[in-house]
């Protein structure tokens, strides 16, 4: 057929079209393997998709912690995104090994989303110690409690003291442009660089008492 002589140039730029249009995840018992499933038409298209390292560079958990992992993989050395939503009910890998992941892969990390409880993820926050040279983006929504904050919850019930480390990132953050910080009582940096453009820290119960902006 015409579609199976396309070059792998012009599909390779068809798949990456394909990602942004289609959702990743696991519903009613089966895997929705969105766009992915292009790579299993043909032994040639899966060739040209795990050639292109850019299709996978949003590392996710919807689809379980062997893709997650896979997506790490397969985008070898590119830039990455990560996207974290987990319950207490849904977490698809060890804390310890989470925490482990993204300390290897901190260096090349550009975006940074995380959201869900407290448990799973303070292994990870307390091992932010390394610096993040190409971070641009970082969302992180916690609760400390064991079910998922609700509207109907208040504000002691979502609140939480994060266990950053002092040593937070070191201090290297030249590329964060937004910070998101939510469920939190405390805002853990001292400092944020000179391209921060969004700022969002909810409503902390300890008052803001200092906040250095790098090149103002």
């Amino acid at each position: 057929t015409p579609i199976g002589h396309l070059p792998a140039e012009l599909l390779s730029l068809i798949f990456s079209f394909a990602t942004s249009t289609s959702e990743l995840g696991i519903g009613q018992g089966h895997r929705r393997l969105g766009w992915i499933v292009v790579t299993h038409v043909s032994r040639f298209w899966r060739q040209v998709g795990l050639d292109r390292a850019s299709l996978w560079t949003t590392a996710t958990m919807d689809l379980g912690a062997r893709w997650f992992n896979e997506m790490l993989r397969r985008s070898r050395n590119q830039p990455i995104i990560i996207n974290c939503s987990t319950t207490p009910k849904r977490c698809p890998m060890s804390p310890v090994d989470f925490a482990r992941t993204i300390r290897n892969n901190l260096w090349r990390i550009n975006d940074l989303y995380f959201e869900g409880p407290a448990p799973f993820f303070n292994p990870t926050l307390v091992s932010l110690e390394d610096p993040a040279p190409a971070l641009e983006t970082i969302e992180i929504k916690i609760y400390e409690s064991d079910m998922a904050p609700s509207p109907g919850l208040s504000k002691q019930d979502v609140h939480y003291a994060l266990p950053f480390p002092e040593g937070l990132f070191r201090g290297h953050l030249p590329l964060l442009k937004s910070l998101i910080l939510l469920g939190t009582d405390v805002f853990p940096w001292p400092f944020v660089g000179d391209r921060l453009v969004q700022l969002d820290l909810g409503e902390l119960h300890e008052p803001l008492t200092s906040l250095q902006l790098q090149g103002f």
